[in-house]
């Protein structure tokens, strides 16, 4: 029997951050039913907030679709849900269930949902599966111990008060946090580590803030293992074997070795075509489509859905049809072969008239789009061309045809902007930030509003965070300005003012990517529809 040895991960790490960034806790409960290849699905049960970092609370059912909404969009590696309910609950969470299902478990990512994500390897027909806490990308490099007994106790005592300093704060963001996860696993049992047993042969692990604390709190209170180890409160213990020890029971990490896997525990293709067409309705009701990033793929589909003609009449009357310039205008919609983050260019580079007339606009400017529109879903863009009248004979364009350029993004990361203070003419260590003023809220109402520079494309920024001690505040944006190529203007409203000593972070588009796509439309009449060829 083949095993495969396990990465050793940052458990505190993968534990902790989820929770510190949701500011409130949630309770997560799992049952994954996983297949020899790695594909599954896994019925999700969890209680969470909605998250306004801005304090303000709303229970509508509009709020609640659209938190649900937001959850389908950023979560990643799911194909396709089935048997979703959703609602309030008493206490003011958003109560979910529902089973999705996945190609691959290593690349599963539930929005805001629990702090533990699993791994499945095999090699071969008869090979060993392991399953462990996937190592978190983020984080810093943990400062060696010193070696000196003396350099190291003072080292210790400052690491212990560092802890007890947090420990009020690290005690709040835990506490109700609860994730439980079961697993259905196929083939032989072989060597377990970490995992409990549960009914029916299945394999469960749990973790609990009450359990994390008190993990910490013993490892920070052991001389001896302090002594050689390191504990910073926001990078954890720099053995996580041992911290693995405390939270489970076991030095090591969490794993399950399975042999002779055999067949599938059930037909992954056959469930998710059936769940494709039961999520159908519910994609309808959330205007949402779970869609995996554009990957620079040429468009999808083109489709004409609009046709403007404005004649030129007598220049001395000062009158104009559609108030537009003599000219066609066709109005596109396209649909990308996955979610974009946004469009950056449209250009026309031929307009070709049945004759074999040229009527691709003189300048630039008329050729270049402006102002397309994106779907709710980031899908789909709807764009106006324009092109030349066409003359008396012409009764179809041969070719109109250019280039889209469209941007995608892998996921959202936190950067914290580096500034000193919170003041006017202050510089950050990040993106060139630097604040431009603070001034009264518009309304009037106590309110304050920030302008800060960033060397960011406004598509990139998704909101701005204000952190004061333990308190997170997400402000609300009230607009953006450029000129040229310089730093992006952003205005935001924070309801309880901009302490002088608190931190601004910015929540942003990770690993943007900017591709040029070709389009053609050919033979399309003049009423915008393709001619049936003969």
């Amino acid at each position: 029997m083949f095993i495969h040895t396990a990465k050793k991960v940052s458990i505190w790490f993968c534990l902790t951050i989820g929770c510190l960034l949701l500011n409130s806790c949630f309770e997560v409960e799992q049952e994954f039913t996983l297949n020899p290849d790695g594909s599954g699905k896994v019925v999700l049960e969890s209680a969470f907030p909605n998250i306004s970092l801005n304090g303000e609370t709303d229970q509508s059912e509009e709020a609640l679709k659209k938190a649900v909404s937001e959850f389908f969009k950023q979560t990643k590696g799911v194909e396709v849900w089935r048997d979703v309910t959703y609602a309030w609950s008493d206490d003011g969470r958003i109560k979910f269930k529902g089973t999705a299902y996945f190609s691959d478990i290593s690349k599963l990512d539930f929005h805001n949902q629990g702090t533990m994500e699993f791994d499945w390897t095999a090699e071969g027909d008869e090979g060993a599966l392991t399953m462990a806490f996937k190592k978190s990308e983020t984080g810093k490099k943990k400062t060696p111990v010193s070696k000196d007994a003396e350099t190291r106790k003072k080292e210790m005592l400052a690491e212990r008060q560092k802890f007890q300093q947090s420990k009020p704060m690290l005690t709040g963001f835990m506490t109700g946090l609860k994730h439980k996860a079961v697993f259905n696993l196929p083939g032989k049992a072989g060597a377990t580590m970490n995992f409990t047993e549960e009914d029916g042969g299945k394999l469960g692990v749990q973790v609990t803030g009450e359990k994390l604390i008190a993990a910490m709190e013993k490892l920070v209170s052991d001389d001896e293992w302090l002594m050689s180890n390191s504990f910073d409160p926001q990078e954890g213990p720099s053995d996580v074997e041992s911290m693995s020890e405390v939270l489970f029971g076991q030095k090591g990490a969490v794993k399950a070795v399975r042999s002779g896997l055999g067949e599938p525990l059930f037909d992954y293709d056959a469930e998710v075509a059936a769940a494709q067409k039961d999520f159908a309705e519910t994609q309808e009701e959330f205007a949402v489509l779970i869609a995996p990033p554009a990957a620079g793929e040429a468009m999808k589909s083109l489709e004409i859905v609009g046709v403007q003609m404005s004649a030129a009449v007598d220049e001395k009357l000062g009158l104009r049809p559609f108030n537009s310039e003599p000219g066609f205008s066709f109005s596109v919609l396209g649909e990308f072969p996955g979610s974009v983050l946004g469009v950056s260019e449209i250009m026309l580079e031929k307009a070709i008239a049945d004759d074999g007339s040229d009527l691709l606009p003189e300048s630039d400017w008329d050729r270049k789009v402006s102002f397309p529109r994106l779907s709710d879903t980031n899908t789909a863009v709807i764009f106006e061309l324009k092109v030349g009248m066409p003359g008396p004979e012409v009764k179809s364009f041969s070719e109109i045809s250019g280039y889209i350029q469209y941007t995608v993004s892998s996921g959202l990361k936190e950067v914290d902007l580096g500034l000193t203070a919170l003041k006017a003419g202050e510089i950050g260590k990040e993106f060139g930030a630097e604040i431009v003023e603070i001034k009264d809220g518009w309304q009037d109402d106590g309110s304050k509003e920030i302008e800060i520079n960033l060397d960011l494309a406004s598509d990139t920024v998704t909101s701005l965070v204000l952190v004061d001690g333990a308190k997170r505040m997400e402000l609300e944006k009230r607009g953006y300005s450029s000129i040229g190529s310089g730093p992006t203007t952003f205005t935001f409203e924070s309801k309880d003012g901009f302490p002088e000593k608190a931190k601004l972070l910015v929540i942003m588009h990770d690993g943007v990517k900017t591709f040029d796509v070709p389009f053609k439309l050919e033979n399309i009449s003049l009423q915008g529809k393709p001619l049936k060829q003969n």
